[in-house]
């Protein structure tokens, strides 16, 4: 079992590094541990996690919940809850915000190593996805990278590349042509999202460049003129 990146913000550090350890020997890579709310939320948007494991009773102004929550709408990066509360109302919040696990502290290696088995195929199969424009328009996928100043992508994250294999996407320049660079480099440095068309045979593409911070990109590609799905932009 394997994840690029981990985020564990817990302000009990003895615990965090524990976590840490377990998480290294599982094969898992930790980014960095954050102590509250507002370091979980600069780490996240300095180091681009691909999963966050958060304590619910992080300290501060805003609990773990309210921080995952603000974490996920900013930055769409998942949550695994770790909490020493077991009352309805914490964790009826806490599912609220569709996490993918909740563990009970103590926490032993166990419950963490089944629990992200149970979560990695979530997380690979394009958790990201927006579940109600996806059930509503089989054309329409998501796609989150990072790109560098000038537009060009550098790197595709690690939820997003489960879809690309089912769209059959082998390479970055299948998925993001050269045309469409100086698009993703104003979408980036305006903050605003990006609209382009293309056309691929009969299928009219739509693709919509969406910023979220730190050169951080979601793409939605959708196809609006038959019904079988559309091939990335520039595939041919």
């Amino acid at each position: 079992m394997s994840c690029e990146r981990i985020l564990i913000a817990d302000e009990d550090r003895i615990t965090a590094k524990k976590i840490e350890l377990q998480l290294t020997e599982m094969g898992f890579v930790v980014v960095s541990i954050a102590e509250n709310g507002p370091e979980a939320i600069d780490k996240t948007r300095t180091y681009s996690p691909d999963l966050l494991l958060i304590d619910v009773n992080l300290g501060g102004a805003l609990g773990g919940i309210e921080i995952a929550g603000t974490i996920w709408q900013n930055y769409r990066v998942p949550v695994i809850y770790l909490s020493d509360r077991e009352d309805e109302d914490t964790l009826a919040r806490a599912l609220d915000t569709r996490p993918l696990g909740y563990i009970n502290k103590p926490l032993r290696a166990q419950d963490l190593r089944v629990t992200l088995s149970l979560a990695l195929p979530r997380l690979n199969t394009g958790y990201d996805t927006v579940a109600d424009q996806a059930e509503s328009d089989p054309c329409l996928w998501q796609v989150k990278f990072t790109c560098d100043s000038e537009g060009k992508v550098i790197r595709i994250h690690h939820g997003s590349k489960k879809t690309l294999q089912n769209i059959g996407v082998d390479a970055n320049h299948e998925l993001f042509p050269e045309t469409h660079t100086e698009h993703i480099r104003r979408a980036t440095a305006n903050k605003k999202s990006q609209l382009v068309f293309g056309k691929r045979h009969e299928e009219v593409l739509c693709c919509e460049y969406q910023p979220l911070s730190n050169n951080i990109v979601n793409l939605t590609i959708s196809g609006r003129e038959i019904g079988k799905h559309p091939g990335p932009p520039g595939r041919k």
